[in-house]
């Protein structure tokens, strides 16, 4: 028998970068035996399969695996006589070097894991580290698949995310969405509803029905969602002879801690555009534009059509509403605002109703020589809709609508809410919680495999569990029944 085969590879990612500190198996298939090592800096491992306690034999199968944080590589080969040469492949069938009589040099490239079967509360190198068990592929007798890990793991995660109304994982702030998530309204007056999931990062509909049930349904949104606070004159332009500026005066601010200051100089024409495009969007089917105006003197403005607001998506589309010189009172804040549908609501281009991120004011003084200076004309507090119509607990996602005038009319699905939620990371003990339990399911599965095996019959414990366990399950997915009142 020989007493040295020497196998030494560079372990490396797809893109040939060298892997420092990985893990890599070899196996004995004849034996039985095998060898976790640790790549060195360079990326390099090297065994000899001599060194085992059984030696080796011409003709003896070795397989070479490696998985490193969701890559992977295998691949097995047959020792050679000496003389005899073998071309070496992986799983995937990449080259990884040639086996002699003496020795197998090469490169091993791993290969990224299908991410279809993944786990994101924790990972299976984890779990393993947790047990101090070892992957099947580097220990078939005592080690634990990764697919069986991955398969019990995902339904884990699943029942813990159920069970907490939440998602776990390191998501960089790419929160779950939720599209009309419908509630029914089951009482006259119903006014707390609570949101399925949590916490609630940011609701941008809570729509409801008052309508009878039966009936065609026409929901409103009663969502306010501050569009620009006016704290900061970022992405705020002004057309010619027109510019904003920041005004910290506490007097002088009708909301937050700033407004902007709308200056018109003496040149250019008579009407000035302010105007500003936003990072987000907003939807506008069934709600008002309101913003919070400020005019020195009022018969600075030209008496038709001296103030214009206009929301849409960009300067070529958007809806617009005009308001009068009488509509203002000098000295004084004023609200307006408009809802799509109201009279004198004209369109221009296509704006549509669900992603608007464009809003202008334009003011048209008497003359083109007119001029505004700071602080006479001030803007503040632009939203959609007005506040506290529904107050949204983040938490809890308890909506609590303010205003019977608000409340839904009694009948099934007659609110519904679209909203994002989610948590940015995982808590230690919900993964410390989730590995015990994805053992303790690992373990009840082998408990009822020797069980079939011999043909066991189960206790009454077992199927106490069992029912327990199904109607869990099927009660999730019940159609709910709608009580009287």
């Amino acid at each position: 028998m020989a007493t040295n085969y020497v196998v030494g590879l560079k372990i490396q990612y797809p893109s040939g970068t060298n892997l420092a500190n990985v893990n890599a198996t070899l196996r004995s298939e004849a034996t039985n035996e095998s060898e976790t090592l640790i790549t060195n800096s360079s990326g390099e491992v090297v065994w000899n399969v001599g060194n085992f306690t059984s030696g080796f034999a011409r003709g003896d199968k070795i397989t070479v695996f490696s998985l490193y944080q969701g890559f992977q590589q295998s691949f097995s080969f047959s020792i050679p006589n000496v003389g005899e040469s073998v071309a070496v492949k992986d799983n995937s069938n990449v080259s990884v070097g040639t086996a002699t009589g003496s020795s197998l040099n090469g490169i091993l490239v791993l290969v990224a894991v299908p991410t279809a079967p993944s786990l994101h509360i924790f990972t299976v190198q984890e779990f393993l580290d947790y047990y101090n068990l070892k992957e099947y592929n580097a220990d078939t007798q005592n080690g634990i698949k990764t697919q069986q890990i991955v398969l019990v793991g995902q339904s884990v995660e699943l029942e813990i995310e159920n069970i907490t109304r939440t998602k776990f994982d390191n998501n960089s702030g790419a929160y779950y969405s939720v599209t009309d998530e419908y509630h029914d309204a089951r009482f006259d007056r119903h006014n707390n509803y609570f949101l399925k999931s949590v916490p609630v990062i940011r609701m941008t509909k809570f729509e409801v029905n008052q309508r009878a049930e039966g009936s065609d349904t026409s929901f409103k949104n009663l969502v306010h969602e501050q569009i620009d606070a006016m704290d900061a004159t970022t992405g705020w332009t002004a057309g010619s002879g027109g510019s904003v500026t920041l005004n910290s005066t506490p007097s002088q601010v009708n909301e937050g801690s700033a407004s902007l200051n709308l200056v018109k100089s003496g040149t250019g024409a008579a009407a000035v555009t302010y105007s500003k495009a936003f990072d987000t969007s907003y939807e506008f089917f069934e709600r008002k534009i309101n913003v919070d105006f400020y005019i020195e003197t009022a018969s600075n403005l030209a008496a038709t059509d001296g103030v214009a607001l206009r929301f849409g998506t960009d300067s070529s589309n958007y809806y617009e509403q005009t308001y009068d010189r009488t509509d203002f009172a000098s000295a004084s804040w004023r609200t307006i605002g408009f809802a799509r549908k109201d009279t004198g609501v004209t369109v221009t281009g296509s704006p549509g109703t669900s992603a608007l991120t464009y809003f202008a004011i334009v003011v048209t003084m008497t003359t083109a020589a007119t001029t505004v200076a700071a602080p006479d004309m001030r803007l503040d507090d632009l939203r959609v809709n007005e506040k506290n119509r529904v107050n949204l607990d983040l938490d809890t996602g308890r909506v609590r609508i303010t205003d019977s005038d608000d409340y839904a009319d009694q009948g099934k699905r007659h609110a519904r809410a679209t909203y994002t939620y989610g948590r940015a990371s995982v808590p230690l003990d919900i993964k410390h919680l989730a590995i015990v339990m994805t053992a303790s399911h690992i373990l009840g599965s082998a408990f009822m495999r020797s069980r079939i095996g011999d043909h066991g019959t189960a206790t009454e414990a077992q199927l106490d569990w069992f029912e327990r366990f199904k109607m869990n399950i099927i009660n999730k997915y019940r159609n709910p029944i709608l009580l009287p009142t």
